[in-house]
């Protein structure tokens, strides 16, 4: 089970951004990156202060966790958080979203 796992993770190891996709990718690209940046900044702030407020006061304050999980957890986050996952997908490595490249597809078939 864990070998099963490993791999999942080794393998979407692969699709993340690197600094190369980030420069060569197209602006429409770059804003999706630094959304998903400033996120992750966000919600790693938020846990240093909890945990630094444990520290200090020594007392856990459940009821901000549990505010925190209700606000990750509505449905226009989740929403986001999936649009966020496809447009990062890019498996033939060309800068631009394979969701993008399949809208513009199927914009250009309906076209002719």
């Amino acid at each position: 089970m864990f070998n099963k796992a490993k791999q999942y993770l080794l393998k979407s190891y692969d699709y993340l951004p690197t600094v190369q996709k980030f420069i060569n990718g197209s602006p429409s690209m770059k804003a999706v990156y630094i959304t998903c940046f400033v996120l992750i900044f966000i919600i790693a702030t938020f846990f240093g202060m909890y945990f630094w407020n444990f520290k200090n006061r020594g007392v856990v304050d459940l009821n901000i966790l549990i505010d925190l999980f209700r606000a990750t957890t509505a449905t226009q986050v989740l929403a986001f958080i999936v649009f966020l996952v496809k447009a990062l997908v890019d498996k033939d490595d060309n800068g631009i979203s394979d969701s993008i490249e399949n809208e513009i597809r199927k914009e250009g078939d309906s076209n002719n």
